[in-house]
């Protein structure tokens, strides 16, 4: 995934928690409403919160992906 330095924002987004496929805490239906919404939305940015603490910056064009 492309990760872009946090500054333009483009909308639709999600803003969503820090979350990973390989964590315990990891919730395979809150993962597929996320996948939902990105297609019903046409969401344009995902914002982890997680990666904006640890400065990765927000992913672009998230909904490619899925």
């Amino acid at each position: 995934m492309k990760k872009k330095t946090v500054g333009k924002l483009r909308l639709p987004l999600i803003i969503t928690g820090d979350w990973c496929i390989g964590s315990k805490d990891f919730s395979k239906p809150a993962f597929e409403q996320l996948c939902s919404d990105v297609e019903r939305y046409k969401v344009k940015s995902l914002v982890i919160v997680g990666n904006l603490f640890q400065a990765q910056g927000y992913i672009e064009g998230f909904n490619q992906y899925f």
